[in-house]
């Protein structure tokens, strides 16, 4: 617990392409944080979209300065986001696909935490396709959306899991020749809920009810709870 430690965590699948860029460990991945283009920031994260070879990417770095005791022997939001794709992915939810998380602790304070994912491409969060009324769907389309947001939700909450973080802008829409899917994003507040279930559930579908009517109709939402109320899977918990 004392002195400077590191911890990284790697997806086999993405081995090659963490070689192509030398990246080993904790260390040498911090070295890219700050190249690229700047997409978001905050007091304390940013994310950067980089150009590994032909491979988009984006790296979420969250600095803190002095290190943090908020997670002293405490998971960070980086490893917690990194194990909730995880369980969406066994969920059969759609999300970026994971491609390594490195940390920095100094006497178990949190110095910095850092997780890149593979962008989804030719997608656009559901926020700016229903503002952009001229980029974005049509009315019969959007309620089609909401409704697939409704099912979804709705499966993950049959399987205990909650969102917390449920807002349009954190899900994206990717299209394609074949069609449209919906990958769900930036989900670190989220995991399994065992007890006071209902209360959680219910707080996860206020939260979403909240940030879908800043920009949708009171009819859109309730296509998205029509969507929610007629989706009928297994309640079985899969973790």
């Amino acid at each position: 617990m004392l002195g400077t430690t590191y911890r990284y965590l790697a997806n086999p699948s993405c081995i090659p392409l963490l070689e192509a860029q030398r990246i080993k460990d904790a260390e040498s991945l911090e070295r890219l944080s700050g190249q690229g283009e700047s997409v978001s920031r905050s007091s304390t994260s940013e994310v950067w979209r980089q150009a590994w070879g032909e491979e988009p990417v984006y790296l979420k770095r969250r600095l803190y300065v002095p290190p943090s005791w908020r997670y002293f022997v405490r998971a960070s939001r980086s490893s917690c986001e990194w194990r909730n794709y995880e369980a969406l992915g066994r969920l059969g939810v759609r999300c970026p696909e994971l491609v390594c998380l490195g940390e920095k602790r100094s006497s178990g304070r949190l110095c910095w935490s850092i997780l890149v994912t593979r962008e989804v491409r030719h997608s656009r969060n559901l926020l700016q396709g229903f503002q952009k009324a001229q980029a974005g769907a049509g009315r019969e389309q959007r309620l089609s959306i909401l409704r697939e947001v409704g099912r979804i939700v709705r499966l993950l909450h049959q399987r205990h899991f909650v969102l917390r973080d449920g807002k349009l802008r954190n899900i994206l829409i990717a299209e394609n020749d074949e069609g449209s899917s919906l990958y769900f994003i930036d989900c670190p507040r989220g995991g399994y809920r065992h007890f006071f279930r209902a209360e959680a559930i219910r707080r996860d579908l206020a939260r979403l009810g909240r940030d879908v009517l800043k920009t949708c109709s009171q009819g859109e939402w309730s296509a998205l709870l029509e969507g929610y109320s007629s989706f009928s899977g297994s309640t079985r918990p899969e973790e």
